[in-house]
């Protein structure tokens, strides 16, 4: 018979074969949640750059797109 590495509390049996994972199920789904969110965020801001010309030397850039070429990029280096 496998030995418990610590006592159950008063009134608990160790379970090997089926232990209660409910906190495993709590513990996902807030995490999910979160890197969807995180990696929705990020891919809106690459979409963001390769509009105002990411990627692109700023003499590439045209004029008329400098300032949301300087916003993009400046808000990509902080969010990195």
């Amino acid at each position: 018979m496998t030995k418990p590495a610590m006592e159950p509390p008063p009134g608990k049996e160790s379970n090997f074969d089926n232990p209660n994972q409910e906190l495993y199920y709590i513990c996902i789904v807030p995490n999910a949640i979160s890197m969807s969110i995180g990696f929705m965020g990020y891919c809106t801001m690459c979409l963001l750059m390769l509009r105002y010309g990411g990627g692109l030397h700023q003499w590439d850039v045209p004029d008329h797109l400098i300032t949301q070429y300087n916003q993009t990029v400046f808000a990509s280096q902080s969010v990195k």
